[in-house]
């Protein structure tokens, strides 16, 4: 019983491993193995966006930088601008308001003469 119970069960092993030799895949691998390759190209196009991504952040990042060096010495450029400015209004109103009590004492003294 002991040798047909073994060449029993060495007959069923040979009959599942040669089916499983004949069959070429089990149904849905092909199509599992297709979206794996697709997911990979995904995948490999993303990580190139991503790169790209980061080094426009960096570059921004470089120009943010740049920018916050600079703005104090365009803004101390620009107080000094108008300072000036102001001094030249104050100026410019000092001198008409004495033009015009000029004109006004010059126009008073030629009317009287």
């Amino acid at each position: 019983m002991n040798k047909k119970y073994a060449v029993s069960t060495v007959i069923a092993l040979s009959a599942f491993l040669g089916m499983g030799m004949s069959m070429p895949s089990c149904p849905g691998q092909q199509e599992m193995k297709d979206q794996v390759t697709a997911l990979q190209a995904q995948n490999g196009d993303l990580a190139k966006k991503i790169q790209a991504q980061e080094a426009k952040v960096k570059q921004l990042t470089e120009d943010m930088n740049t920018i916050k060096t600079a703005l104090p010495q365009v803004v101390s450029t620009i107080q000094a601008q108008k300072t000036g400015l102001d001094q030249l209004d104050s100026a410019i109103k000092e001198l008409q308001s004495k033009s015009s009590s000029k004109g006004k004492t010059s126009s008073t003294s030629k009317k009287k003469k």
